[in-house]
């Protein structure tokens, strides 16, 4: 799982620098680092105290997906919205079936 969400965290940095030197914007540069600091914090956590690790990851990818659900709805592009709310649900998904395995 803490790969899958790495690996989710590495792609939302890349598009926030896509995001940054294509079209100049800053905001997108700042929440994607915002964002990526505290998915990591979170991913490192889930050594020492793992059920609030996921429980903030929950949270947060809760919010991504919903904010990139919302911004492909908005713009009604598939790229970059569209592919990242995909993703984003798609990690969440799984995350909430590792968290109730875990659970049981």
């Amino acid at each position: 799982m803490n790969i899958l969400i790495f690996i989710y965290t590495v792609l939302l940095f890349i598009g926030s620098l896509i995001g940054y030197f294509k079209a100049g914007s800053v905001a997108s540069l700042m929440m994607g680092t915002l964002s990526t600091g505290s998915l990591l914090s979170f991913l490192f956590l889930t050594r020492k105290k793992p059920l609030l690790a996921y429980r903030g990851l929950f949270i947060t990818l809760l919010i991504l997906s919903a904010f990139f659900t919302l911004r492909w709805i908005k713009m009604a592009h598939f790229l970059p919205a569209g592919a990242l709310s995909l993703f984003s649900w798609s990690v969440l998904i799984f995350l909430s079936y590792y968290m109730r395995q875990k659970k049981e």
